[in-house]
């Protein structure tokens, strides 16, 4: 597009050149013509023969008059390469240049546009003398006395210099153009890599700084609303994710370390305290008990953790069965009932009126069940109540487990399903993994576990399992 405007911008002012020039030609040859003829006329013609008449159509002496001076003027370096030819009113050659071989007479719809007083342009073909068809850009001008047309001036210049310009330039411009537009394409290009990758460079450079050692580093999000914003915030989400997990698994770890450390230490106090002399027979067996005991907290921690392991890891391997939560809850009656009996503590159950069918694993679901009902018999004194119901409420299935235990500071809820936390109770025999337990259980299964509480006002935990999951 943009070489053919260049082309014919170039054509139009080529041919417009040319045809100024030729205007200018006809111009001083019709002015010749004049000037000539009436000195001829004046200073040689009438003295001779006062009869001759002055005008200067069908007379053969004007005639003879332009066919001298165009013969004469055949040297002139101002018509070199021009051709002159001379016309009559009816479109008839009177004189011309030697150049062309056999001119033609002017057409009949030029003659009507001439006898207008119109100047006619045209791109003709001539056989010049050496047998050489030769383009030629042709003006045709008519000289007008007395609003009439007297005689015509056509000059004409080869076009060779002209169509050998817009044939280099033709070559240039399918060259040049495609080539500009190629390294104009690649400018282009380098520069939007360099704009489009810049965000990209930095994300890459912020991910190499990142290590387990190192997780303070973001990258900048482009304030572009594009793909490379939106990567950048996943991937400082992504790190965020990443960060929380290891700062929660170095908490786990340390905490870990030190529900280990405090009964491998008593058991080495024990020991070596066993080991610094003689004792008799119920002094070890007073050890030993201690021991056995510490042995069995251990056991059961370890038995936590791999339960808590395997529930996390998991997640995505479980089969989920439609199961119906009164089948689970009668399982669990009878001997938490009894449990609870023993504790002089009052258990009830709440069953629904109809089913409640939900897609659960029936294990873990009762396995965060007995947690619960244990904590809340841990922690419920003598005569104390508790209850359990579970129901539909809006698509989702609703279990509510509820005491009147000693409760739980407000400030102290979040903590309450963190590992191995535990609130300053009186009894402090649990290992802290419980909720932590019922809390994965219900993650894997989409539902959510809220829990409620004020100190000295007992505490309600509540589930939440999504019916189809």
């Amino acid at each position: 597009m943009l070489g053919t405007i260049i082309y014919e911008n170039n054509k139009i002012d080529l041919y417009k050149d040319k045809d100024d020039l030729l205007l200018s030609k006809s111009q001083d040859v019709s002015s010749s013509i004049n000037a000539y003829w009436q000195f001829k006329f004046q200073d040689v013609l009438r003295p001779k023969d006062p009869s001759i008449a002055y005008r200067k159509n069908h007379n053969l002496h004007f005639i003879d008059a332009v066919d001298e001076l165009i013969e004469s003027q055949s040297d002139d370096l101002d018509y070199f390469n021009t051709i002159v030819q001379v016309f009559d009113d009816r479109g008839n050659l009177i004189a011309g240049s030697q150049y062309l071989k056999n001119p033609e007479p002017i057409d009949e719809t030029s003659i009507k546009k001439l006898v207008q007083g119109k100047k006619v342009f045209a791109q003709m073909s001539f056989i010049t003398i050496s047998q050489k068809l030769v383009d030629f850009r042709v003006l045709t001008y008519p000289v007008i006395e007395n609003k009439k047309l007297v005689y015509i001036v056509q000059t004409a210049q080869s076009l060779e210099w002209v169509l050998k310009s817009l044939r280099r330039l033709q070559i240039s411009l399918l060259i040049f153009i495609p080539l500009t537009a190629f390294l104009a394409a690649i400018s282009t290009s380098l520069f939007l890599a360099n704009l489009i990758l810049k965000p990209l460079k930095l994300l890459t450079h912020t991910a190499r700084k990142i290590s387990a050692t190192n997780l303070e580093e973001r990258t900048i999000v482009p304030k572009s609303n594009d793909e490379i914003s939106d990567l950048s915030r996943t991937f400082n989400a992504m790190i965020d994710e990443i960060q929380k997990g290891v700062e929660t698994q170095k908490k786990f770890l340390t905490d870990c370390s030190h529900e280990l450390r405090t009964p491998l230490t008593i058991m080495r106090g024990d020991i070596e305290v066993l080991l610094t002399r003689k004792r008799d027979t119920s002094e070890y067996i007073s050890i030993m008990e201690s021991n056995l005991i510490e042995i069995q907290r251990l056991q059961r921690l370890v038995e936590e953790l791999l339960v808590l392991s395997r529930i996390e890891s998991a997640e995505s391997k479980h089969e989920f069965i439609l199961t119906d939560l009164n089948a689970i809850m009668d399982t669990l009656k009878e001997d938490w009932e009894l449990f609870a009996k023993s504790k002089n503590v009052k258990l009830i159950f709440y069953p629904p009126t109809d089913g409640v069918l939900v897609k659960i694993l029936k294990d873990k679901i009762q396995r965060a069940i007995i947690n619960l009902l244990d904590n809340a018999l841990k922690f419920t004194p003598e005569h104390g109540e508790i209850k359990i119901s579970w129901g539909i409420e809006n698509n989702n299935a609703i279990i509510k487990i509820e005491d009147t235990g000693i409760g739980v500071l407000k400030e102290n809820l979040s903590k309450l399903s963190e590992r191995f936390y535990r609130e300053g109770r009186s009894d402090q025999s649990g290992l802290g993994l419980g909720l932590s337990i019922v809390r994965s259980i219900i993650n894997i299964h989409k539902g959510t576990m809220d829990l409620f509480s004020e100190e000295n006002h007992g505490f309600m935990v509540q589930l939440s399992l999504p019916v189809e999951h």
